[in-house]
């Protein structure tokens, strides 16, 4: 049982809201939105029993608003071991694009995951145009609201060396990486917000695929300089080219090395069984009944979000009993549930989903922004029902934005009044 019969609350940081929606989304620190998340930031410090964060040097920043000396820890994004042994094929119409490539022995420079400003594409875009090399091609695969745009400029500039692919299943990530010679990810220009970290869960998928990484960009130590597994270079197109150019001279034995120590890095520091241990840490001593808030989770056929779906099946496996509550609907996600009324329960790989009817959306316009409204009022709502029906042992908040402080707060209230009777 909980101290004190009270459960433990835990606040998950993946994103510094609303420092990202200022920095890089250019919102002014006065908009009403970003003022509304800023007292949600100071809450989850000032309330959370603990604050556990994928961004490893964030500390100092949670300290300036609230956070107290000893609650922070680190638990980065990781890879799922079992994935790896259970891999998919990737589609048969990127198997013919790629196996013909492949054919003409061409090297391929890959990039997978979302296409957003951030990604720092159109520097990649900027490189390939730089680039003469008939031998280095460029593949892009995924899905965003830049995809569109970045099609058209290279179809505009007559970008010869570039070709776009459709998202494809997380399981089939092991197989598209066997045909990838590096892969690149990026930031959008050097901003303070990156001196808090990184955790690009397409760099530890890349690692743990062998493959070498390029990352461009130079404010913050990443895995890729620490454990030798690529290139870092600047947020600069022509460092970029060069680094891609050195990368393609290479002898392919160094880039094995690189793959090698990129792989065993990830299995020895950012594997999700570790990971999930790392938590454990902070959980009651006897097996734990966990409810997880997180307003986008997802699961490994679903997509976006997979971290709470990893930890959570650790979780089981060991014990624990887990309840993940989540909107039935994500624009980012592969597939979205077919939901027909708000807490219904669906069993996926052990853990328990409860979903919750939301609004359609595209983007991040303010369609998206009511969806968080309207999740984080069902969940107030419903805090007392929530309490005597799952009566949690913890309670993590997990969503990218930091409201569902408030609705944990209220759920934590109703099971310490339940079970001091």
């Amino acid at each position: 049982m909980s101290i004190n019969n009270r459960p433990i609350l835990i606040h998950e940081v993946h994103d510094l809201w609303p420092k990202t929606l200022t920095d890089i989304g250019g919102m002014k620190k006065s908009s009403p939105f970003v003022c509304l998340m800023q007292r949600g930031e100071n809450e989850s410090y000032k309330s959370a029993d603990y604050v556990a964060s994928t961004l490893e040097f964030a500390e100092p920043h949670m300290a300036k608003h609230g956070l107290e000396r000893g609650k922070f820890v680190y638990i980065p994004n990781g890879i799922s071991k079992a994935d790896w042994e259970l891999t998919e094929c990737i589609p048969e119409n990127h198997k013919e694009v790629l196996d013909r490539i492949k054919g003409e022995n061409k090297f391929i420079v890959g990039y997978f995951g979302g296409f957003a400003i951030s990604n720092a594409l159109d520097r990649l875009l900027d490189a390939a145009e730089l680039i003469k090399n008939k031998d280095i091609v460029f593949v892009l695969v995924g899905k965003g609201a830049e995809k569109k745009r970045l099609c058209g400029r290279v179809k505009e500039e007559g970008i010869q060396n570039v070709i776009f692919l459709e998202p494809i299943p997380k399981k089939s990530i092991p197989d598209l990486l066997k045909y990838f010679d590096c892969v690149y990810m990026g930031i959008e220009k050097e901003l303070e917000i990156y001196k808090y970290g990184i955790s690009f869960t397409k760099m530890y998928d890349s690692m743990m695929g062998g493959c070498p990484i390029i990352i461009s960009m130079s404010d913050v130590a990443t895995p890729v300089e620490t454990f030798q597994c690529g290139i870092k270079t600047s947020v600069d197109k022509y460092r970029l080219k060069d680094c891609i150019e050195k990368m393609y001279a290479m002898p392919e034995e160094d880039r094995a090395i690189m793959g090698k120590n990129g792989k065993e890095a990830v299995l020895e520091n950012y594997e999700y069984g570790k990971l999930a241990e790392k938590y454990e840490a902070l959980f009651p001593k006897n097996k734990a009944t966990i409810l997880l808030i997180n307003h986008y989770a997802g699961s490994s056929s679903m997509g976006m979000d997979f971290r709470p779906y990893y930890l959570a099946k650790e979780w089981v496996r060991k014990g624990h009993k887990v309840k993940i509550i989540a909107a039935d609907y994500s624009h980012l996600r592969r597939e979205n549930p077919c939901v027909a009324k708000d807490f219904q329960r669906q069993l996926i790989d052990g853990v328990e989903y409860y979903w919750i009817k939301t609004g359609k959306y595209e983007g991040n316009g303010v369609k998206r922004a009511l969806t968080m409204f309207q999740f984080i009022s069902k969940l107030c709502i419903g805090a007392k029902r929530i309490a005597q029906v799952m009566n949690p042992d913890v309670v993590i908040t997990a969503s990218t934005y930091p409201l569902d402080i408030y609705a944990a707060k209220l759920i934590r209230k109703h099971v310490f009044k339940k079970r001091k009777g």
